[in-house]
């Protein structure tokens, strides 16, 4: 199933429309890397400060805006920050819960 079917705006930059459900949680969704530049870490660091709600809904903006490092599907490798923003987009755009509500 692709992502795009419940989280409409997962693709809304970078070539992710087609990625699937199976390629982000096996770590072939191309994106790795975290964009924590400056501005990313200084945004993510301030919606940590108004709790868990907001730093998700961060983390999730900024997948949406990230380009895959490497064409989707194409390579498996570990995505060790951005795994829990992609899989905690996916639980909340499916079920409309946080994963924490969704878990409980």
């Amino acid at each position: 199933q692709k992502i795009t079917s419940q989280w409409k705006t997962f693709s809304k930059r970078g070539n992710k429309e087609n990625t699937t459900v199976e390629q982000a949680l096996s770590h072939r969704a191309g994106l790795m890397h975290t964009p924590i530049g400056f501005l990313a870490r200084y945004s993510y660091t301030a919606a940590l400060g108004r709790g868990p709600k907001a730093a998700a809904q961060c983390g999730e903006e900024m997948i949406e805006g990230y380009h895959p490092d490497w064409e989707v599907g194409s390579s498996a490798t570990y995505h060790p920050v951005s795994f829990s923003w992609i899989a905690t987009g996916i639980v909340r755009h499916a079920s409309r819960k946080s994963i924490n509500e969704e878990l409980h």
